[in-house]
C-alpha cells in the first residue's frame, strides 16, 4: 500500500495503529518500510530532487485509465528521476509538495516484477507527499489533479538499500504509473463540526477549547479502559463517509502524554481501519482513547474529518 509509515509519536496500540498503515522505525527513529511501496525510507534522500520531464513514454503501457496497467521495457533505465505525463488535465488543482494526494498507482521494478498496485487491490489510496520516498514527492509535485503519469525512480530516490522482503534489490530502479484523482493542501480546513451528538464528559474526558486546539484530559477519578475506544462527538456538515472502502484525511491535535496538546497534525487512512467513521460526515469530531502499551503513554486525542475522498 502506498502509505506504510507509522506516525512515530504514537505507540503500536494507539491512534497510530488505527490512523497509520504498517511500518517500522529504524533505531534512530526514522521510518523504514516493511514492504516495497512509495513510503518514506530512512535511507532515502530529501524529496527536493530535480525532475527530468520527457515528451515520449519512458516505458510502454497497456490498459486505459482506471485499470491495472501492463508495462513493457526496452533499453536501460534513466539515470535521473524522470517523468512523462500520459494524460494531462491542466484544469485540475496544482499538486504541492506537502499535499495529501488520493491516487491509483502501479509499481514495478524496471524490467522486473510488480511489487505494489492499488489497482490490483481495487481501491485508490490517500497519502501525504511529506511521507513518501523522494522520487514520489518530487515526481508528483507540480502536477495536477486528473493527470496520469509515468515515473522512473533511480535507487537513490527510492530504496537504495532495497526492501526487507527482497522484492526491490539494492540499486534497482523502480517505476510507477500514477493516476491522480484528488488532493487537498496541508492547510485545508475541515467543514463545520456540526451538531453535538455525544459529550466527552460521559466517558470521563474534559475538553478545553483554545483558539486552534483542544486540551483533553481525564476527569478526576476517571480511567482509560483496557481497550481502544472511538467516540463520535459531532455530526459534521460535509459529505458523508458511506463505506469502509473510502479514504479520509484527518486532522488532530497531538497529546504525547494524554494532557497538553500541540499544533494540529494531519494523517489519512482507509475507513476500514476505523469503522466508526462510516456514516459520519466531513467535519465530524471524534474522541480517541487508548490505554498505555509497550512503554507508550495512554492516548486522549480529538480528531476531525477534513476530507472524504471518493473514487
Amino acid at each position: 500500500m502506498v502509505m506504510k509509515v507509522r506516525l512515530t509519536r504514537f505507540a503500536a496500540l494507539s491512534l497510530a495503529a488505527a490512523l497509520s498503515l504498517a511500518g517500522c522505525a529504524s533505531d534512530d527513529g526514522q521510518q523504514k518500510s516493511e514492504d516495497p511501496s512509495p513510503s518514506a525510507d530512512a535511507s532515502a534522500q530529501s524529496g527536493d530532487v530535480a525532475v527530468t520531464e520527457v515528451k515520449e513514454p519512458i516505458f510502454a503501457v497497456e490498459q486505459e485509465r482506471g485499470s491495472a496497467p501492463t508495462l513493457s521495457f526496452s533499453g536501460d533505465a534513466p539515470a535521473e528521476l524522470t517523468r512523462y505525463v500520459m494524460d494531462a488535465d491542466s484544469s485540475g488543482a496544482d499538486i504541492a509538495a506537502d499535499d495529501t494526494v488520493y491516487a491509483h498507482y502501479h509499481g514495478q521494478v524496471w524490467d522486473g516484477e510488480v511489487f505494489d498496485s492499488s489497482y490490483q487491490r481495487g481501491a485508490p489510496t490517500a497519502f501525504s507527499l511529506e511521507q513518501v520516498i523522494p522520487g514520489w514527492q518530487s515526481g508528483l509535485t507540480g502536477l495536477h489533479v486528473g493527470d496520469r503519469v509515468q515515473l522512473s525512480i533511480p535507487s537513490q530516490y527510492g530504496y537504495p538499500e532495497g526492501t526487507p522482503d527482497g522484492s526491490i534489490k539494492p540499486g534497482e530502479t523502480i517505476v510507477f504509473v500514477v493516476e491522480i484523482i484528488d488532493a487537498i493542501g496541508v492547510d485545508a480546513e475541515a467543514p463545520d463540526a456540526g451538531e453535538p451528538i455525544a459529550d466527552a464528559a460521559d466517558v470521563g474526558v474534559d475538553l478545553t477549547a483554545t483558539d486552534d486546539t483542544l486540551k483533553a484530559s481525564l476527569a478526576e477519578g476517571a480511567e482509560i479502559g483496557p481497550e481502544v475506544e472511538v467516540h463520535q462527538l459531532t455530526a459534521g456538515t460535509g459529505a458523508e463517509i458511506t463505506n469502509d472502502g473510502q479514504a479520509v484525511a484527518l486532522t488532530y491535535p497531538f497529546s504525547p502524554d494524554g494532557s497538553a496538546l500541540g499544533d494540529p497534525e494531519r494523517t489519512q487512512l482507509d475507513a476500514a481501519r476505523m469503522p466508526e467513521l462510516v456514516g459520519a460526515k466531513e467535519g465530524a469530531r471524534f474522541l480517541f482513547l487508548a490505554p498505555a502499551s509497550a512503554g507508550a503513554p495512554e492516548q486522549i486525542i480529538v480528531f476531525q474529518i477534513v476530507k472524504a475522498f471518493t473514487p
